[in-house]
């Protein structure tokens, strides 16, 4: 994991910043960059996945949630959870797999997850504040001047008829263990392979 101490934080950002972000910022009620899941076209296209902090994203769903994790790892993962007016939640698991020449999809699949899961879920993310979480970026936790430079990004979603949320870090250098803990969750419940993607394992790249 490289990390670079001293490096000017307003730097990164002003470098890094998403064109456009301000005004979005505006119309949207996240603290982090609305366009962060789709910062990868190609990743979210071969998905088949749609931006969710768009005026259509909730759809006729009564809230949707979705989760990447995106690095310097070969795979990549998306979980999605919509709730349905009936009460049912359907779950979508996806797996890219980055070869050294280009993205491809190893697994797309369904899967199911009970009411009161999907209700201890939502419950453990109200009572963590996953979704205050300001979005994590760069930066170690333990010491604000260093800068982390690879690692792998999670990014957590919600849509509902209160708006959209984000947040997000890297999990191998600025999230926090409440909000890993909470990765590790949705992807169990998915009942796929990913919880390696949130530990650091430097010769497992």
């Amino acid at each position: 994991m490289l990390k670079f101490p001293g490096v000017a934080m307003g730097l990164v950002l002003l470098c890094c910043a998403p064109a456009g972000y301000a005004s979005r910022l505006e119309k949207s009620n996240v603290s982090s960059f609305p366009e962060d899941m789709a910062r990868d076209d190609s990743l979210m296209r071969i998905a088949g996945e749609n931006p969710l902090w768009v005026a259509n994203g909730l759809g006729p769903y009564v809230s949707r949630w979705r989760m990447e994790i995106s690095g310097i790892k070969r795979d990549k993962l998306i979980i999605r959870l919509d709730e349905h007016s009936s009460g049912k939640v359907s779950g979508t698991y996806i797996r890219i797999y980055k070869s050294n020449r280009a993205l491809r999809l190893r697994e797309k699949r369904g899967f199911a997850i009970s009411r009161p899961a999907f209700e201890a879920l939502k419950s453990e993310a109200a009572q963590k504040g996953i979704l205050n979480l300001p979005r994590q970026g760069w930066e170690l936790s333990s010491d604000p001047e260093t800068i982390c430079m690879d690692g792998e990004d999670v990014l957590i979603e919600r849509v509902d008829a209160r708006g959209y949320y984000a947040t997000g870090g890297n999990s191998w250098c600025s999230a926090p263990a409440y909000f890993l803990e909470f990765a590790a969750r949705i992807i169990r419940l998915s009942g796929g392979f990913g919880l390696s993607l949130l530990v650091y394992a430097e010769d497992d790249r």
